[in-house]
């Protein structure tokens, strides 16, 4: 009985239409992905000249005043599950300066529509994602 159903259902599932559909969906996704992941490629490559750079201005402080007053500044790294998001752009600019002053420093503005570096925010792996279900 199971199985008679069940080729009967995989019958009707694979008919052409759906597995050419299914085919364009996947070259669709794996090419949103595929920009993801040279994104976060390019992300980690250029953590390392930052990280001289910080490394660099740390050596030159003698004593933790120089610490506490000049402070240290911190990358953003995303997480490798962040390449199905299109936004990776906005984590380039994301560093932190760590100080004992007490007012914050914000390089970039990522309020409302400055979000999205331009038009078509949403269409990446996850948008295309919601999209489709």
């Amino acid at each position: 009985m199971f199985k008679a159903v069940f080729t009967f259902e995989a019958k009707k599932l694979l008919i052409k239409r759906n597995v050419v559909l299914f085919f364009v969906i996947f070259l669709i996704l794996s090419a949103f992905s595929r920009e993801g992941i040279n994104e976060y490629k390019t992300i980690l490559d250029n953590r390392e000249p930052f990280l001289e750079t910080e490394k660099g201005k740390v050596s030159q402080y003698l004593n933790y005043t120089q610490y506490g007053t000049r402070g240290v500044r911190l990358l953003l790294i995303p997480g490798p599950l962040s390449v199905i998001f299109n936004d990776l752009a906005v984590y380039r600019g994301l560093v932190a300066n760590v100080d004992t002053g007490d007012g914050l420093y914000i390089y970039n503005n990522f309020k409302g529509k400055d979000l999205f570096a331009g038009p078509g925010g949403f269409m990446d792996f996850s948008g295309f994602m919601l999209l489709i279900s």
